[in-house]
């Protein structure tokens, strides 16, 4: 072999490194696409709809907003559940809404929202719904007695 043919073999092969080795400082880390619609939590909260709340009250108290009803429902929260979704817990979403005038935005069929409308301070419900950062929105499935 001449040196001419292994100098030029060389410099290629040092060259392909080079361009291999650069591209691979400026490639950037990509997620794994994810495929579906994003999880969100299924909470249930299970309390009292405007019940007489006094200043020794230490349960968490949420308001509710529900779409075309200009009033604003207090929600006395006696026990949360998280039923599905990402791992995160009751209290940490109760703290994320804690700011706000309004905790949820309640959206899901009329006739099962019209249950807060109607309960009466001792009427003990489970609100079960998916719940989604964006907007504050607690998407409900069902609003349930519960006795006791």
């Amino acid at each position: 072999m001449s040196p001419c043919f292994l100098r030029r073999s060389l410099i290629g092969v040092l060259l392909t490194v080079a361009g291999f080795s650069f591209s691979l400082a400026f490639a950037q880390h990509r997620p794994p696409q994810e495929f579906g619609p994003p999880l969100r939590p299924m909470l249930q909260m299970t309390g009292y709809v405007n019940p007489p709340i006094t200043e020794k009250e230490n349960r968490p108290v949420v308001t509710l907003a529900i779409p075309g009803h200009e009033n604003r429902y207090k929600f006395l929260v006696v026990d949360t559940k998280l039923l599905a979704g990402p791992l995160r817990t009751p209290s940490d979403i109760l703290a994320e809404v804690k700011p706000y005038t309004t905790s949820f935005y309640l959206r899901g069929p009329q006739e099962v929202l019209a249950q807060i409308t109607r309960a009466a301070p001792t009427d003990r419900l489970a609100i079960t719904g998916e719940y989604s950062r964006n907007g504050r929105l607690l998407f409900v499935q069902s609003i349930e007695p519960v006795e006791g």
